[in-house]
């Protein structure tokens, strides 16, 4: 079943309200027109339309945030990108956000098709995910033997997917996006033993310091440009 708004109850009120501003510096300079799926109280996008002159709309599941939403953005709409048919015409967007979405989703690949199928050629896909791989989570399952889920994070108890940095990628690539970019964000600090332990493997499990990683993606027109695109 596709996730509902009541599944959220209970969550911290902030939940709903993190402006995100890490992922600010994803969002391409050329875009005009965004459309955020999972926009909570619509935080992030009142927070672009400060830094610029774009047109934002907004898709959430929980009305209460979303009412906020429409007080800051051009346009709010209520609906569920898995089981809702959205009011947009294909390729109306040149820029499309997911931020910490995808894993709440049943069916996240067949999704993208939906999601994708409103991203004009040559738009972004802007996204954040939750990084399983992340240290804290995989000393809890390796060490502490636990497979706990909480209130928010990566172990989120509403996550229904999960992801490493290269399940994220090819994901995207999957759906015929060209990477533009695919950042760490949010990370720490290896306690030393594990950083010296890092070092052995020369730096092959630097991707455990982030808790979660921001993709930018282009969807361009054809196979053609495609191939030419990954050759650039």
């Amino acid at each position: 079943m596709p996730s509902t708004a009541e599944q959220y109850i209970g969550k911290p009120i902030d939940y709903f309200k993190n402006p995100r501003p890490e992922m600010v510096q994803f969002i391409p300079n050329s875009v005009s027109n965004i459309l955020e799926i999972g926009c909570g109280n619509g935080s992030f996008g009142a927070y672009i339309k400060k830094l610029r002159p774009v047109c934002y709309t907004g898709v959430d599941i929980f009305s209460e945030s979303l009412a906020v939403a429409a007080s800051w953005l051009d346009q709010a709409i209520l609906a569920n990108i898995e089981s809702d048919d959205l009011p947009f015409s294909p390729g109306g967007f040149d820029c499309i956000v997911l931020n910490d979405v995808l894993e709440h989703l049943v069916n996240p690949w067949e999704a993208l098709d939906k999601i994708l199928s409103y991203l004009a050629p040559g738009g972004y896909l802007v996204a954040s995910i939750p990084n399983m791989r992340y240290y804290p989570v995989i000393k809890s399952l390796l060490i502490n033997c636990q497979w706990r889920y909480v209130e928010e994070g990566v172990m989120d108890k509403t996550h229904l997917r999960f992801f490493t940095q290269c399940s994220m990628e090819d994901m995207f690539s999957q759906k015929g996006l060209v990477k533009r970019g695919l950042t760490g964000i949010n990370g720490g600090r290896f306690p030393w033993k594990f950083g010296l332990l890092n070092r052995i493997f020369m730096n092959k499990l630097e991707d455990m310091r982030y808790r979660q990683f921001a993709y930018v993606g282009e969807k361009v027109a054809n196979n053609d440009d495609r191939v030419n695109a990954t050759h650039t």
